[in-house]
């Protein structure tokens, strides 16, 4: 049975905060008040460092991955502390600056969650543990943030891959697809789908040495519905490759083979971004063997360095790169710049201009990990009006092919902006009249529409089939 998701959050918010700089939120897995790791949030241009929550030994320590915002909160997950310092999965309230230990990891469960947790178009979070389970392989697991149950899904053994690294991505509602870094044919990972249903894991490819082995980070789905991703080792000179996989055709291809010079040890995830071009990091390799940040041409395969680290403007590169609302793409590094504790940094593809945004490593920030997330103050600083909800109809919700947005009679010029669960928009128009007749070229997975209009402003979820 299908589940009709209508929960409506309303907002209330100037025009003036679509010409701010776009609000980041990370993590860093040192520092802090307890030095276990803090949650912070910080302005695109450098101004409003805050650190939201430090993490302690007791409810979850040294966060790994990326955050996740879903139903006004963000979840996420750690490596240490927790009821048996096996790590914990967590949720955040920003908008009250509460923190919520949900579930402690021990060794039956798995545990070492070096990745990120997914919201899958269900509201369920899935993730991956590396080590522990039955086979001390690692597990896949899922989490009802409704019903806070934890649910094994699947545990590892050799032949099917062991010891994930990155986070899952979904195909479709039930479909996810994943990869381990070692374990396989020939040890060094696997590619794999997992069919939600029936927890069905299906070996795809197994990754060998000269076309590419150990890849650490996801996949990133492009929208010719091949998956692309990185290896961190084979290929010539063991330095790393950037593959495609198509799912269709089971066809996996090397597209580029990373060497010293144009980098090499890639450690994270592609990013899609909205110029069509992927960008990405290398964690070594460059004039300094520093890292480098590279684009890819997916249609015409062709690579190009953009930048070298050089220590100063941050060194060793490991986080996932994210493009915010205002189409900067913006990156963080392990280490570097004057601290020593790494940069936050951003690269306008419009212009090519690199910049150094801070210095990380003071004591209340250090070690970033995982990726920015981009997340609208106003998706979390909500209240319940009534009178609001009226503003904004969506028919239907979920959608599959088309959907059409009903405003109030009167409403005037609206903008209407679409955003992903991560913060990103993806479509944005300004209505005359009363009605918008869209046709869906998004992924699916969960959206929110906002919606300004003359008598206020409304944001509803939208479910896309």
């Amino acid at each position: 049975m299908k589940k009709v998701f209508l929960v409506i959050t309303i907002l209330f918010f100037s025009l003036d905060s679509f010409s701010q700089s776009p609000q980041l939120w990370g993590m860093t897995e040192v520092g802090g008040t307890n030095g276990r790791g803090t949650i912070f949030k910080i302005y695109g241009d450098g101004t409003g460092y805050q650190t939201a929550y430090s993490f302690d030994t007791l409810t979850g320590a040294t966060p790994q991955g990326n955050l996740v915002f879903c139903e006004g909160k963000f979840y996420g997950v750690t490596i240490g502390g927790g009821l048996w310092n096996r790590g914990v999965i967590f949720s955040f309230d920003p908008q009250h600056s509460v923190f919520t230990d949900l579930f402690d990891f021990d060794n039956t469960t798995g545990y070492q969650n070096l990745g990120s947790l997914i919201v899958a178009s269900n509201n369920v979070l899935y993730g991956m543990n590396s080590a522990g389970g039955i086979f001390l392989r690692g597990s896949i697991f899922s989490f009802d943030i409704n019903s806070l149950q934890f649910s094994m899904v699947h545990e590892f053994i050799n032949s099917d891959g062991y010891w994930p690294t990155a986070n899952l991505v979904e195909a479709d509602q039930q479909t996810l697809y994943g990869l381990t870094a070692f374990g396989g044919t020939y040890g060094l990972g696997v590619l794999f789908s997992l069919n939600t249903t029936n927890n069905n894991l299906l070996n795809l490819y197994s990754f060998s040495q000269g076309t590419g082995g150990d890849p650490q980070g996801a996949l990133i789905k492009s929208d010719n519905g091949k998956f692309y991703g990185l290896t961190s080792g084979g290929g010539h000179g063991n330095h790393g490759v950037l593959y495609s996989y198509d799912p269709d055709s089971n066809l996996y291809l090397p597209l580029h083979y990373f060497d010293r010079i144009n980098g090499r040890l890639p450690l994270n995830s592609l990013l899609k971004a909205d110029n069509g071009l992927f960008y990405g990091v290398t964690m070594r390799g460059g004039i300094n063997d520093l890292g480098i940040l590279f684009s890819f041409d997916p249609l015409t395969n062709t690579f190009f360095k953009l930048l070298d680290f050089n220590g100063f403007n941050g060194k060793y590169p490991r986080c996932n790169l994210m493009q915010a609302s205002d189409s900067i793409v913006y990156g963080l590094t392990y280490q570097g710049g004057i601290h020593s504790g790494g940069t936050l940094f951003s690269y306008n593809p419009s212009t090519n201009i690199f910049s150094k945004i801070i210095d990380m490593g003071q004591t209340s920030y250090g070690g970033p990990i995982g990726k920015l997330l981009e997340v609208d103050s106003t998706l979390y600083n909500y209240t319940n009006d009534i009178d609001r909800k009226q503003l904004m109809y969506i028919s239907p919700n979920p959608a599959t092919s088309s959907l059409t947005i009903h405003l109030a009679e009167g409403s005037g010029d609206s903008e209407i902006t679409i955003f992903t669960v991560m913060g990103k928009k993806v479509y944005s128009t300004l209505l005359k009249n009363c009605s918008l007749k869209l046709n869906i070229d998004f992924d699916p997975g969960i959206y929110f529409v906002r919606v300004e209009t003359r008598f206020g402003s409304v944001t509803q979820k939208l479910m896309i089939d």
